[in-house]
C-alpha cells in the first residue's frame, strides 16, 4: 500500500497541487520526478478564488517503478493503476522485475496515457473486473515492440504501429513480450456508446493497422 502527502504552492495565478506518491513510512521515498500526482485548477482573475465550476483543468499523474525495491515493484504498480487507470494485475517474467513509467492526463471528457515498459502482462479477470468496475473502452496504439491480446475467446496479436480497441467491462489479458511503448486512449463507455448508436453492446476487441486488411 502506498500513502501520498500533498504540498500546495502558487504559480502565475494558479493552483497546483503535486501528491508525491510513495511507500508507507519505513520505506525508502521514490523522487519527485520518479513519481508524482499534480492537478493544475484555474483561478478566478477577478476574485481570486477557485473557480471549479468552470474549470476545465487537466490532471496529470505519473509514476515509475525504477526506483522502488525489486520486491514492491508489481504491488506498487498494481496500485498506481487501480487509483488512476484500471484494476488489474501485472505479472512479469523478468528477473529484473517490472521496468516501467507511466504518466496520465485526465481531460473532461477523455483520459490518455502514455505507457513504457518491460515484457510484462496486465490481467484483468473476472472477479478484479466486479472489484473495480471501469465501464470505458480503451483504444491502445503500440507505439513500439509487440504484444498479444486475449478477451472474449479470442487472441490478438499487435506490433507497433497497430491500434486495438477494447471494452474495460470485460475480462481481458494483455501481454507484451519486449520492451514496448503505447499510447492508450480512456474513453468512457457512454460516450463512446453516443457515438456508436443505441444499439451499443460491450464490444469484441478490434484491431487496426497499416498491414491488417
Amino acid at each position: 500500500m502506498y500513502l501520498s502527502a500533498q504540498t500546495r504552492m502558487r504559480l502565475t495565478g494558479t493552483d497546483v497541487f503535486i501528491d508525491h506518491v510513495g511507500p508507507m513510512a519505513g520505506k525508502a521515498a521514490l523522487p519527485v520526478e520518479g513519481a508524482t500526482e499534480t492537478t493544475a485548477i484555474k483561478k478566478d482573475g477577478q476574485t481570486g478564488k477557485t473557480n471549479m465550476k468552470h474549470s476545465r483543468a487537466t490532471r496529470m499523474t505519473q509514476a515509475s517503478t525504477l526506483h522502488v525495491p525489486l520486491s514492491e515493484r508489481l504491488d506498487y504498480w498494481d496500485d498506481y493503476n487501480t487509483r488512476t487507470l484500471v484494476g488489474f494485475r501485472c505479472p512479469s517474467l523478468s528477473d529484473s522485475g517490472l521496468n516501467a513509467t507511466q504518466s496520465n492526463y485526465r481531460l473532461p471528457c477523455l483520459g490518455i496515457a502514455d505507457i513504457r515498459g518491460s515484457e510484462h502482462s496486465v490481467e484483468r479477470g473476472p472477479a478484479l473486473t466486479r472489484q473495480f468496475p471501469k465501464h470505458s473502452v480503451f483504444a491502445c496504439c503500440l507505439v513500439e515492440g509487440k504484444g498479444y491480446f486475449v478477451q472474449s475467446g479470442q487472441c490478438i496479436t499487435i506490433s507497433a504501429g497497430e491500434m486495438i480497441v477494447y471494452d474495460t467491462r470485460k475480462p481481458y489479458v494483455f501481454g507484451f513480450v519486449s520492451t514496448t511503448r503505447q499510447l492508450l486512449i480512456d474513453l468512457p463507455a457512454g460516450r463512446f456508446a453516443s457515438c456508436a448508436g443505441e444499439g451499443f453492446r460491450p464490444l469484441a476487441p478490434l484491431v487496426a493497422g497499416a498491414h491488417r486488411h
